[in-house]
Order: structure tokens, then sequence, then C-alpha cells
């Protein structure tokens, strides 16, 4: 009788994890893209390169606003001192089950074509008196990203399991103004 119910189990995991016809059919009709939330769009988000205080910032959010939380995604030139050409990002979005002091992996995928895997860590901000925790990675002036966001239409961003995509109308203007700046602050 054990053997029977061993034999009964291991044909039942076998169906449960067989691919059939109706589950690839599904599959097949939906676009990958379909899970990551477009963000930015609907609020008026935009590519922008400013200076605050000689410090050239590149953004992603909404212009006409002063309030750092109206963007989604910020990047700094850092480590200019040390002439490493560094570029902080920080992205004003909760990260599931990412605590404090915690690095973690997300992946940035622009268009259909490769995924860039980064790591991050929660980066401590004080905004409006209150401290907060944001993800926060570091990459090189001269990462791969950077070209595939200057050309392409829209990134998709999987941190954690939080997925997003942003639009790239008018990124690729503001990120080569941006870079040149960090690159002129390194010399």
């Amino acid at each position: 009788m054990t053997k029977l119910k061993t034999l009964y189990a291991l044909g039942f995991l076998a169906i449960l994890t067989t691919p059939s016809s109706v589950f690839a059919k599904d599959n097949a009709s939906v676009s990958w893209t379909e899970s990551y939330v477009d963000v930015g769009s609907g609020l008026g988000m935009e590519w922008n390169f400013h200076t605050v205080d000689g410090q050239p910032i590149l953004e992603f959010g909404v212009k006409e606003t002063s309030h750092r939380l109206d963007r989604l995604w910020e990047f700094t030139c850092a480590n200019l001192d040390a002439g490493q050409g560094t570029i902080s990002n920080t992205i004003f979005a909760k990260s599931p089950e990412v605590r404090k002091g915690d690095e973690f992996g997300f992946s940035i995928r622009v268009d259909d074509g490769r995924s860039f895997g980064l790591v991050g860590h929660k980066g401590l901000f004080q905004i409006q008196g209150v401290s907060s925790h944001y993800p926060q990675f570091d990459i090189s002036d001269s990462h791969n990203l950077w070209d595939e966001m200057r050309r392409g239409k829209r990134a998709f961003v999987n941190m954690n399991g939080n997925k997003f995509s942003i639009h790239l109308n008018g990124s690729s203007h503001a990120i080569q103004n941006f870079l040149n700046a960090c690159s002129e602050g390194v010399g």
C-alpha cells in the first residue's frame, strides 16, 4: 500500500510540474512587460538635469515641484575627489522586506534588451525633517546602462520583487548633460 501511495504522489507531482498545452498558450499570450506598472506617465514625470549649489543632479520626476518625493529616481555625482566618477542613484520607492543595513539585488532592463543586475542598499535621507530609508546604488559613469537608457524607450525595474517601468522620453539629452557635468567635476 505504501508503494502505491508513493507512486500516486509521484504521478500527481509529475502532472503538476509538467506544462500543459493550455498553460503554455496562456503564457505565450501574456507579455512579460504587463507585470511592470507604468509609473510617471500619468503624473507628468519627466527627465530633468539641473544643478543645486553647483552639484549636478539628474532626476526622473515632476519638474514643476521642489518636493523631493515628487521624484522617483535621482542621480548625483559621487567620489569625485577620488577621481572615480561614480554615480549615486536613489529610487524613492519602498522595497518590500528590505531593512536598514540590508543589501539586495535588483535589475534594470531597457526595452527588450539584456538585464543589468545591480546591488543596492538602503540609504538614509532627511526629507522635510523626517529620516527615511530608500533604495540606493552606485554605478560608474561609464556603465553600459547609461547608453541603453539614452537610446531606449522604457526601463523595466525589478527591485526585490517591486516591479515598475518608466518611460525614457527626453532621457538622452538630460543623461548626456549630467554625465558631462560629472566628468568635468572629476577632471
